[in-house]
């Protein structure tokens, strides 16, 4: 049986708890195309840059990744009983246990419940009487992330720029291939530009309100990046957009106690800093952490 779910009312927008900062690089395993949507007489499809003309990576695609991979392992592990924090995934259009989230696209009851909100917002309670309710119909994924109109995201992923490596990607060609004779297709060819392996890019991420799941679903995210397991961008099934995360860093201040929020909005300096490999370390004990060792059911905010 699944460990029982952890009941947690959500924290305000308009108050500051915490604020973290996660920082390093992006370090491209294999080259990486992440398309402008543009062409030119040189090539089919132009990768994505910034105003001096240098290739970016979007802070939304990394996100995209980051969550969509973290959710596929997170599921697994709620299959398992491992842990009680699930994730909608968005777009499933089965829940597990009759469960409801609000930011599922998908879901039939779920989207009942979007309808529900709506209306409870058009009433004479408006926004308080949706704010009461969101705790129940919010999966963990979504209290972190966010859920279309009705809960903002905590954390936000800022655009990656070059920091080390060519500013000039390599155009690469390719042909379609046909499924009998399994050679070149006539008139399928096509090319694109990419930007080569060991190229790096500046990360940051930044998160306010964290609590004890939210730090766990963030270091089981983290973890992945490390290790190389994510992929960017197009045609990652023939070798692309392979990325690790290099030089992590955590950082973060308590803005509910004084002396650090002084020193913090002063100085612009974290109080508490450690090597993202420790922070993945601690937000993954407690994640996988049996129920009878308080794993499952720590409810502690940081």
């Amino acid at each position: 049986m699944v460990p029982p779910a952890r009941t947690q009312s959500l924290i305000p927008h308009n108050e500051a708890l915490n604020h973290y900062l996660f920082s390093g690089e992006i370090k491209l395993l294999q080259g990486l195309h992440i398309g402008s949507g543009r062409g030119d007489e040189t090539t089919d499809a132009l990768v994505i840059r910034d105003a001096q003309g240098k290739p970016i990576i979007p802070g939304s695609s990394l996100r995209g990744v980051f969550r969509s991979h973290m959710e596929r392992i997170l599921m697994g592990l709620y299959a398992t009983q491992v842990t009680p924090l699930w994730a909608c995934q968005l777009y499933e259009p089965v829940l597990p246990e009759e469960k409801v989230c609000v930011g599922s696209s998908a879901h039939p009851a779920s989207l009942a419940e979007i309808r529900s909100l709506q209306k409870l917002q058009e009433g004479q309670s408006g926004t308080d009487a949706v704010w009461k309710k969101l705790p129940e119909v919010l999966c963990d994924a979504c209290k972190l992330f966010g859920a279309g109109s009705f809960y903002a995201s905590k954390v936000r992923f800022t655009d990656l720029p070059m920091l080390t490596g060519s500013p000039n990607p390599v155009v690469r060609h390719g042909v379609g291939i046909h499924r009998d004779t399994g050679t070149a297709a006539d008139g399928v060819k096509y090319d694109k530009e990419v930007v080569e392996a060991g190229a790096t890019f500046r990360f940051e991420a930044t998160a306010e309100n964290l609590v004890d799941a939210d730090l766990e679903l963030l270091a089981l995210g983290f973890s992945q990046l490390v290790s190389g397991e994510l992929a960017l961008g197009g045609s990652s099934g023939r070798g692309l957009g392979g990325v690790e995360l290099i030089h992590g860093k955590a950082a973060w201040v308590t803005l509910k106690e004084k002396s650090e929020a002084v020193t913090y909005l002063l100085k612009k300096t974290y109080p508490h800093q450690q090597e993202l490999s420790a922070f993945i370390d601690s937000g993954l004990k407690k994640l996988l952490a049996p129920a009878q060792e308080g794993g499952a059911n720590a409810q502690a905010n940081p």
